[in-house]
C-alpha cells in the first residue's frame, strides 16, 4: 500500500479561494483528521484527492504516481460523502455490494465472498437486520451508516471520509468512533477523516491537520495541537466548551491585564517560560482550567455572571471580565445567577498568548506537564 500526498492543493470557484496552497501526507494505515469548521474546505480536499474536482493547482500523488489528471475511477479511493449519495432502486445489501460489482472489479469477488463481506460490515456498522430494505425506509442515521459500509466493503487505496458519523446519535457516534479506527487501521490504507468535531478528531486520527478558510494552518499528532495551538483559530478548534481568545495587554513587568480591567494583574512568570515583549496581545486559556475562588487573590480577577449552564457533570459560568467574555467549567453545582459578582482564579491555568490578529503565537512554553495522558477532562468534554 502507499502513501497519499496532496501537494499544493488549491481551488478556486470564480473569484474565491476555496482551498489555499495545502498539503498534507498520509501514511498506509495512517488517519489523518482534517479538523476543520463548516466552509473551512475540508469537503473541498476531499473530493480533489478522489478525482471529483479538479484542482485548480497543485498535485494528488499515490506513492510515487501523479494522479492529478487520472479520472476518480483508476484512483481506486473509497469515499464517504456526508450527504450518503445512496442509489434509492437498491437495496441495503446491493447499495453496498455495489462497489464489488463494478466493471473494474468484475469476476474478482464470487456471489460468497460479496455476502461474506457486506454482512461483515453491516454488522459492524449494526445495520445487518436492514440489509433487504430500501434507503427510502431508513433513517438518516441509518443512511449514513449504509454510505459508510459501501466504503469499508471494499479495498481501496485510499479512505476519504467526509462527516462520516456526523448524523448518528451520541450514543453510536462514540462507540463507532473505537470500531471505526479499528478497522480502518486493519486495512492498511492512508485515510482522511475530515470532521468539525474536535473531541471526534482526538478520538480517531493519529495525526491532525486544522484548516482555516481553506488553509492549514497547524498539523501534527493529537497532543501537539491541543497542547501548543499556533494560531488563535487553531487554539478554538479543539475543546468543548472552546478556547477561551480575549484580548490583553502585557505590561513593562511582565503582567498581563485582561482586556480594560486595569486594577487587577496576573503575573506571567507564573505560566510562560521567556517574558513576553509588552504590548497589545491575544489570551487563551482553557475552561477547565480556570477556578472560582471565594475571594480575590494573586491569580484571581472579578467577574460578572452572564449565565451558568449546568450539565450532569459540570457547570459552565459564562462570565464578564474586564469586557471580555470568558467561561470557567466547575463540576460542581453553584447557583449562580446573572449580574453577581465572582473572582476567577487564573493561578493554576496554562495561558497561550496569540499576536494580535491571532495568526502567530507568542509564546511556547509553559510551566504546566503537557506530557500526561489526555483525558476527556482536559480536553473540555463532557461526556
Amino acid at each position: 500500500m502507499s502513501a497519499l500526498r496532496l501537494e499544493g492543493l488549491a481551488k478556486r470557484f470564480g473569484d474565491e479561494d476555496a482551498v489555499r496552497d495545502l498539503t498534507v501526507e498520509v501514511q498506509p494505515g495512517e488517519i489523518l483528521a482534517l479538523l476543520g469548521s463548516s466552509g473551512a474546505g475540508k469537503s473541498t480536499t476531499l473530493k480533489m484527492a478522489a478525482g471529483v474536482e479538479r484542482p485548480s493547482d497543485g498535485r494528488v500523488v499515490v506513492g510515487a504516481r501523479d494522479v492529478t489528471g487520472e479520472p476518480s475511477w483508476r484512483r481506486n479511493a473509497a469515499m464517504v460523502f456526508e450527504s450518503y449519495v445512496l442509489y434509492p432502486q437498491l437495496s441495503v445489501f446491493d447499495n453496498i455490494a455495489f462497489p464489488l460489482r463494478a466493471p473494474g472489479l468484475r469476476g474478482r469477488y464470487d456471489q460468497a465472498e460479496i455476502r461474506r463481506r457486506v454482512e461483515r460490515v453491516a454488522r459492524t456498522v449494526e445495520i445487518d437486520r436492514l440489509l433487504d430494505r430500501r434507503p427510502a425506509e431508513l433513517s438518516g442515521g441509518q443512511r449514513q451508516r449504509v454510505a459508510l459500509s459501501r466504503a469499508l466493503v471494499r479495498d481501496p487505496s485510499m479512505f476519504l471520509l467526509d462527516e462520516p458519523i456526523a448524523h448518528l446519535d451520541a450514543k453510536l457516534r462514540h462507540w463507532l468512533r473505537g470500531e471505526l479506527r479499528r478497522t480502518l487501521t486493519r486495512y492498511d490504507a492512508p485515510t482522511i477523516w475530515a470532521t468539525p468535531d474536535g473531541l471526534e478528531a482526538m478520538a480517531v486520527a493519529d495525526r491532525i491537520a486544522l484548516i482555516v478558510d481553506g488553509r492549514v494552518v497547524q498539523s501534527g499528532t493529537p497532543r501537539e495541537v491541543f497542547s501548543s495551538p499556533a494560531t488563535a483559530d487553531a487554539a478554538r478548534l479543539l475543546g468543548d466548551p472552546a478556547m477561551n481568545v480575549v484580548e490583553g495587554t502585557v505590561d513593562a513587568t511582565g503582567a498581563l491585564r485582561i482586556g480594560d480591567l486595569d486594577s487587577h494583574s496576573l503575573p506571567l512568570a507564573q505560566w510562560t517560560a521567556g517574558k513576553p515583549a509588552p504590548g497589545a496581545t491575544r489570551v487563551g486559556v482553557r475552561p477547565t482550567e480556570l477556578r472560582l475562588a471565594d475571594a480575590l487573590g494573586r491569580g484571581g480577577v472579578p467577574g460578572e455572571v452572564l449565565a451558568a449552564e449546568a450539565g450532569t457533570r459540570q457547570t459552565v459560568i459564562i462570565a464578564r471580565v474586564g469586557g471580555q467574555i470568558l467561561r470557567v467549567v466547575t463540576r460542581e453545582r453553584i447557583g449562580l445567577r446573572a449580574t453577581e459578582q465572582v473572582a476567577i482564579d487564573w493561578s493554576d491555568a496554562t495561558v497561550h498568548l496569540f499576536s494580535t490578529d491571532g495568526d502567530s503565537r507568542l509564546t511556547t512554553e509553559a510551566s504546566v506537564d503537557t506530557g500526561s495522558p489526555l483525558t476527556n477532562e482536559a480536553m473540555e468534554v463532557s461526556p
